[in-house]
C-alpha cells in the first residue's frame, strides 16, 4: 500500500527530534536496562503518524484521562507531531530515555526502537496520531516492564485515544491523512483525553465526513513487542 502524507511537518519534525535521551539517574537506583520496541499497526486502513517512545520511572504519566491534554500532546494528536510531546517528557526527571518514530506506520506495517536507562522500576509510554482522524492517537502510558529479565519477551496492546482539543468533524479539511490542517491552537471540543468513540464515516450519515467505512478500526489499534536485551 502506498501511503502520502501531506503534513511535512510529521515527518521533519521526527527526524529533527534525534533518537534518544537519558536522565541521571538517583543514587541507588542505576540498574542497566536495554530494550527493543517494536510496534505494529494493526488497523486496516489508518496510517500511524511518527511515533513518539518514553522509557521512565514511576510517577511519569503521558497523559490523564478526564484531564486535559498538554499542548504537546495535542500537537501529536492533532498533526502527528511528537517533537513537543517528547521535548516535554525530557524536562520530567522521571524520564530516562525518549525516541522518535522516523516515517508514518501504514496499516500493516511495522518499527523498532531501542531505548536504555537506569532505574528499578522501567516503564514504557508511547503515542502517534491515526493520520484520518481529528485528534486521535494510539498510546500506552506508563505500562510497568521492570519484571523482564534480559531475553524476556513482553507482548502488549495499545487502545485510541482521543486528545479532545478538536471536534471529530472528519472533514477533509482537518484531517492531516486527507491533505487538510494539522495542528491548531484552537480547542473546540469537550478539552479532555477520552477513550476515542471511533470513525463514524458517510455510510452512516456524517455529512462532513471525507472518511469511507475502510478508515473504521478497533482496539487495539497497535501491537507492542517488548524484549529486554540487557
Amino acid at each position: 500500500m502506498k501511503l502520502t502524507l501531506t503534513v511535512v511537518t510529521i515527518l521533519t519534525a521526527a527526524l529533527l527530534q534525534g533518537c534518544e535521551h537519558e536522565e541521571n539517574s538517583p543514587p541507588g537506583s542505576r540498574v542497566a536496562h536495554q530494550f527493543q520496541v517494536d510496534v505494529t499497526n494493526l488497523t486496516h486502513h489508518q496510517a500511524i503518524a511518527p511515533v513518539g517512545v518514553i522509557l521512565h520511572r514511576a510517577g511519569f504519566d503521558a497523559f490523564v484521562l478526564g484531564v486535559a491534554a498538554s499542548e504537546g500532546l495535542e500537537m501529536l494528536a492533532e498533526g502527528g507531531d511528537n517533537s513537543q510531546f517528547l521535548s516535554d517528557a525530557k524536562a520530567d526527571r522521571a524520564v530516562l530515555r525518549t525516541a522518535a518514530g522516523t516515517a508514518a506506520i501504514a496499516p500493516g506495517g511495522s518499527e523498532s526502537f531501542t531505548v536504555k536507562g537506569a532505574a528499578r522500576d522501567p516503564h514504557l509510554s508511547l503515542a502517534g496520531m491515526l493520520v484520518n482522524t481529528n485528534d486521535g492517537f494510539v498510546a500506552l502510558n506508563g505500562t510497568d516492564i521492570s519484571r523482564l529479565k534480559k531475553g524476556d519477551e513482553l507482548t502488549l496492546y495499545a487502545n485510541v485515544y482521543d486528545a479532545g482539543s478538536e471536534g471529530n468533524s472528519e472533514a477533509a479539511a482537518d484531517l492531516p491523512g486527507q491533505g487538510g490542517e494539522g495542528f491548531s491552537a484552537n480547542r473546540d471540543d469537550r478539552d479532555f483525553v477520552a477513550v476515542h468513540a471511533g470513525v463514524v464515516g458517510q455510510e452512516d450519515g456524517l455529512a462532513s465526513s471525507a472518511l469511507d467505512a475502510s478508515y473504521r478500526f478497533d482496539n487495539p489499534a497497535m501491537r507492542v513487542v517488548v524484549t529486554r536485551l540487557k
